[in-house]
């Protein structure tokens, strides 16, 4: 890394799990001395957003929603026209779900970047020592225990890395859940794109158990929704639970991946490529960061047919899927990794001053 120096970096605590990823490269910047970090209550308007005041400074915002969505229940313009008003007084701002159209609706004084993709780390659990804490942070005592309690409910980052291994023989795996668009009537256009998002699911996985057999694993998750439309396809609870569902996704060499909510990229995707697997994925809607291209981290899919048709082709070329998990190692290590995606964009902040 190159080391940025002089820099105090006042952060808000995560409210939800969307915004760990951004605190623990935070987080690791300070423990590597590369910042200097100081825990707050920043008050936030939005629990998906991430605030950070640079130097008592520069005001950055992350945005870890799905799609453009500040404001939940209304459509997508009613959304951009208020973008505005989530991008007023804020100096930088780095938008998970990034299009360039956004430039059009931002406050003209805020600078706005793509962030990347995202998925649910926390340090690793030796970060949380009681001690390590005190000494590097001056903070609340019930920060702390929410803290340590972070560590115990999610994963942390390096359970993740695994080397871009394409090993025999061929496996496949696709593991998803439902969304019940019941649960939305208030919201006709969303309730629809959640039928849509459950049709391609379940579609992909009874396609691809058919043509693959047993070198497929996939299924959904348990739900109410799932017993009622597809109980067949219903994956084991042990399966699921997530150290069991990473070693899984370690054995596969191909991965399936479809649009999430609001037509974002689901963290699914970004653990993918942190496993360094070969992707096979629906169209991506977003723009993320970096040399991230088709046919070269991914390929993609837009049928059930197409589905069949690239993971073939992977399964065909031994060495179109080791240099994919191979880029994807790479892509991992210079954007995606916490720490580099959160240094990544201190850099572009400060190549903009």
């Amino acid at each position: 890394m190159n080391k940025i120096q002089n820099i105090h970096c006042k952060v808000s605590k995560p409210q939800t799990v969307h915004c760990n990823q951004i605190f623990t490269g935070f987080y690791i910047l300070n423990k590597t001395g590369i910042i200097d970090l100081e825990i707050s209550n920043l008050d936030s308007e939005n629990d998906g957003f991430f605030d950070v005041v640079i130097n008592s400074k520069l005001k950055i915002r992350y945005d870890l929603l799905d799609g453009f969505n500040w404001v939940n229940k209304t459509s997508e313009i009613d959304n951009l026209k208020y973008f505005k008003t989530v991008t007023k007084g804020v100096d930088f701002y780095f938008k998970r779900s990034f299009q360039p159209s956004l430039y059009d609706f931002a406050s003209p004084t805020c600078k706005l970047f793509p962030l990347g993709f995202n998925f649910n780390v926390v340090p690793s659990p030796y970060f949380f020592l009681k001690s390590d804490i005190d000494s590097l942070i001056n903070t609340p005592r019930v920060l702390v225990e929410k803290l340590i309690q972070y560590s115990q409910e999610n994963i942390p980052e390096n359970i993740y890395v695994h080397p871009p291994a394409d090993e025999d023989p061929c496996q496949i795996l696709f593991y998803t859940r439902l969304w019940d668009p019941h649960d939305h009537t208030d919201n006709p256009d969303f309730a629809s794109e959640l039928k849509d998002i459950n049709f391609s699911r379940i579609s992909a996985i009874e396609k691809c158990r058919k043509e693959f057999g047993k070198q497929f694993s996939g299924g959904l998750y348990d739900s109410p929704l799932a017993r009622r439309m597809a109980p067949h396809l219903i994956l084991e609870k042990r399966k699921i639970r997530k150290l069991n569902y990473l070693k899984k996704v370690k054995k596969s060499n191909i991965c399936i991946a479809t649009r999430g909510l609001h037509n974002s990229t689901g963290w699914k995707f970004a653990e993918y490529i942190a496993v360094s697997r070969a992707i096979v994925t629906e169209p991506l809607t977003y723009t993320t960061t970096g040399d991230f291209k088709c046919g070269r981290n991914f390929l993609e899919f837009n049928s059930p047919q197409s589905l069949i048709s690239k993971i073939q082709k992977l399964l065909n070329d031994k060495s179109l899927r080791q240099n994919m998990m191979e880029a994807n190692f790479e892509y991992y290590n210079s954007y995606l990794k916490p720490d580099q995606l959160v240094l990544n964009s201190l850099k572009k902040i400060f190549n903009s001053l």
